[in-house]
């Protein structure tokens, strides 16, 4: 039944960009691999899926999202962005996933992509090759292993982060699950989902750090370390700063520390410095 599927889907083999040296046997079968994935997200009524494809002693991991509206397929069709600006989610986990493989090995590197067009030539699904992080696991799963070691660990993961503010990759979606970690007592730790990040120098940097470290204790962390041991660990991060940006950071920091934010709202930390709660907003 999928194979059928992906036939209707699509008749002819389906071409892959790569973006890093695949070998042609390789390429073909993850061309062949693509559209029964696609069959198979759609059995399932998913936007997204993902699986791993291992072709003799390589392994790759494949992600495909559908563009789920007509105007994010024209969009994506003619490479226009959004009315805010952004670019919709497929693409710009495309683009901000090459950028930072090419920029650092804390993420996974892209290695190539497809953007899967309909029978009226528009674009309506976008598939990722990456490199395979089989030996990783996330970070929640890595802490139900080795809990006595996350006070060891944290500085890790905000070393992480800094790493990638330094080269201009603010990643606005940093929780446990989107850090990848070896399974030892001490881990390589990697970095996923770049779909929503700020790519730009900012000028806020002290707002987007205190957002960032507020929201990586706020979406776990406090499961599993106290506030205050959490306060300890942080103050390194910022040690930088001078008096005037520390307390902008400690503002955000204090405030993210028990608050989520939507896209919209922690795209606006980079970008203007805003802090934005409810119908409310902090300048």
């Amino acid at each position: 039944m999928l194979k059928e599927i992906a036939l209707r889907f699509a008749p002819t083999r389906l071409a892959i960009t790569p973006l890093h040296l695949i070998p042609t046997s390789n390429l073909f079968r993850l061309q062949a691999f693509i559209p029964e994935l696609i069959a198979k997200r759609r059995k399932l009524s998913s936007q997204r899926l993902c699986d791993w494809l291992q072709v003799d002693n390589s392994r790759y991991f494949i992600k495909t999202t559908e563009l789920n509206s007509l105007a994010a397929k024209l969009r994506v069709t003619l490479g226009l962005r959004r009315r805010s600006g952004a670019r919709d989610w497929p693409i710009a986990e495309l683009r901000n996933s090459h950028r930072a493989s090419r920029a650092t090995s804390v993420a996974p590197k892209l290695l190539g992509y497809s953007k899967v067009r309909n029978p009226f030539g528009l674009v309506q699904e976008v598939a990722l090759v990456f490199e395979d992080l089989t030996e990783y696991i996330n970070g929640a799963q890595w802490l139900r292993q080795y809990h006595a070691e996350l006070p060891r660990l944290i500085p890790r993961l905000i070393d992480c982060i800094l790493e990638l503010n330094r080269l201009h990759i603010h990643h606005l979606d940093l929780w446990l699950g989107n850090f990848m970690l070896t399974d030892s007592v001490d881990p390589e730790v990697r970095v996923i989902d770049f779909e929503n990040c700020f790519l730009q120098p900012t000028e806020y940097l002290p707002e987007t750090l205190g957002y960032q470290l507020g929201i990586l204790y706020e979406y776990e962390l406090h499961k599993h370390i106290s506030e205050a041991d959490y306060d300890q660990l942080t103050q390194a991060a910022a040690a930088s700063f001078t008096k005037a940006e520390y307390q902008r950071f400690a503002r955000f920091y204090g405030y993210y520390k028990h608050h989520g934010a939507g896209r919209k709202k922690r795209y606006l930390i980079p970008r203007r410095g805003q802090l934005v709660t409810g119908k409310m907003r902090l300048s």
